[in-house]
C-alpha cells in the first residue's frame, strides 16, 4: 500500500462519494448537509466549493462530464460556471422523503445510483441503474441506507451495501 501524500482538513460536514479525476487531478466528492460539490487539488492544497439548491449526495465522471445529485435529481454540473444543467434522471419521484446517498460509475457508462430515506429511519430506498440516455430503472427496493457502490477490477461485479 502507497503512504498518503498529505492529509486536508476539508471542512465538509458529511462528505460522500469521493471521485478522482485524472484530467483535472481533483478529487470531487459532495457535502451532504451543507449542501456542495467540492473539487480539492492535493498538489495545491487549494478546495473549491460549489453550492448546491438541495442535498447533494453525490458526485460521479459519467456522461462525458460531472454529474451530481441533488435530492432525488440527477443533474450535468459544469464546474466552470458553478451551475447544474436540467436534471437528467429523476429518481424515486413517489418516495418524497428520499434523496441519493451514493453513486458510481459503471463500466457500461451508465450511473448505479442508491436512494434513501433522508435521516435514515426507513428501508425505503432503491438502487437503481441510470443509462446515459437518461433512462432509469430499479434494480433494488428496501435499502436503509446505499453506501460502497463499486465494481470488481474486470467491471463483471457489482459490490454494494446497505449500512443498517
Amino acid at each position: 500500500m502507497n503512504e498518503p501524500m498529505a492529509r486536508h482538513e476539508l471542512g465538509a460536514t458529511l462528505g460522500e462519494s469521493p471521485v478522482w479525476c485524472e484530467r483535472t487531478g481533483r478529487l470531487w466528492f459532495v457535502d451532504i448537509r451543507a449542501p456542495a460539490v467540492l473539487a480539492l487539488d492535493p498538489a495545491t492544497g487549494e478546495l473549491q466549493r460549489f453550492p448546491m439548491p438541495g442535498l447533494a449526495g453525490m458526485v460521479a465522471l459519467a456522461m462525458g462530464g460531472l454529474v451530481v445529485g441533488v435530492g432525488c435529481s440527477i443533474h450535468p454540473f459544469d464546474p466552470a460556471t458553478g451551475r447544474l444543467a436540467d436534471p437528467l434522471a429523476v429518481l424515486d419521484a413517489d418516495r418524497p422523503g428520499n434523496r441519493i446517498n451514493d453513486t458510481k460509475a459503471g463500466p457500461d457508462g451508465a450511473l448505479w445510483c442508491g436512494t434513501m430515506q433522508d435521516g435514515g429511519g426507513a428501508s425505503t430506498g432503491r438502487l437503481h441503474h441510470v443509462e446515459p440516455t437518461g433512462f432509469a430503472r430499479e434494480l433494488l427496493d428496501g435499502i436503509r441506507c446505499p453506501n460502497a457502490i463499486a465494481f470488481s477490477p474486470d467491471g463483471r461485479t457489482l459490490y454494494f451495501t446497505d449500512t443498517r
